[in-house]
């Protein structure tokens, strides 16, 4: 594939931090002041203009609780704007890359969802990124569309940094038990999708694509806190206290059970992402 000129939405959140560890120096890094995704009638001329190799849309609305009562920015962000993406894509013929999540599903299930599994959103920002997956879908062939779950990096505002800026403020914490994920770290998931980017032949369509393994909020908690005392950091927390969702009521319903299959993806792509363990224990000592 060409990646002589990829334009990636999105500047400075997670994803587009990764990107811009790997990507080609000729990679065009889009702010939210070189193109404001709540204004989709400039994405398709941005991009027309532009005129990229490829489209990697690395931004959403991703405040899931506020996206109860801020709905329609969540669906303009989230599913008008790469229906745009998709659009411009398709007149020029080249591909799109979108990220999505494991809130398109319920939580409901007992094992890994898989891509074919009948989404069924319980929140508002869950219904935006399902819109999105769709209107890209409908509108260009030539997509990777990647799910993605409880991502976390050195960079902004995620579960590793507020644990560990919690850990160092207060002595106990309370963190939900009863809800399951991969936590995945956005560098291998960068790693991941510029490795595809390489080949030639793609497969194109939907893709599950976690750090293997499963953990709970509070499972996560502690490795976080275990890993920070190896590295001498600066704690004051003494106690991490597992509690039940309901213990912690937020404005959005949350699935359960976040655990996505990436079989599809290993057995398309002939790769297998690390341990989700070990990925922390890599991004922990970049941070330091």
């Amino acid at each position: 594939m060409d990646t002589s000129r990829i334009v990636v939405i999105g500047k400075s959140g997670q994803l587009a931090r990764a990107f811009q560890d790997i990507l080609p120096a000729s990679t065009i890094f889009l702010s939210r002041e070189d193109l404001n995704l709540l204004d989709t009638q400039k994405i398709y001329p941005t991009l027309m203009e532009l005129r990229p190799s490829c489209v990697i849309c690395a931004a959403a609305y991703t405040q899931v609780d506020l996206a109860e009562s801020h709905s329609q920015e969540a669906e303009t962000i989230n599913a008008l704007a790469p229906f745009e993406a998709a659009r411009a894509c398709a007149q020029l013929d080249i591909p799109l890359v979108h990220f999505s999540t494991d809130y398109v599903f319920d939580g409901q299930s007992t094992i890994p969802y898989k891509e074919e599994d009948v989404p069924h959103p319980l929140n508002v920002y869950g219904s935006s990124k399902l819109n999105g997956e769709r209107l890209v879908q409908k509108t260009w062939p030539k997509h990777l569309i990647f799910r993605v779950t409880w991502l976390y990096s050195e960079y902004g505002k995620n579960f590793l940094n507020t644990m560990l800026r919690l850990g160092k403020e207060r002595e106990a914490l309370r963190v939900v038990h009863d809800q399951v994920g991969s936590p995945t770290y956005v560098a291998d998931v960068a790693h991941a999708v510029n490795a595809l980017l390489q080949k030639e032949n793609i497969q194109w369509g939907l893709y599950h694509l976690t750090n293997a393994g499963r953990a709970s909020w509070y499972e996560f908690a502690q490795e976080i806190f275990a890993l920070a005392r190896q590295h001498s950091l600066p704690l004051q927390v003494r106690e991490v206290q597992p509690i039940a969702t309901t213990e912690y009521p937020t404005p959005a319903q949350r699935p359960q059970l976040s655990l996505l299959s990436n079989q599809k993806y290993e057995n398309e792509f002939h790769h297998t992402l690390r341990h989700w363990k070990v990925a922390l224990a890599d991004c922990m000592q970049k941070s330091l």
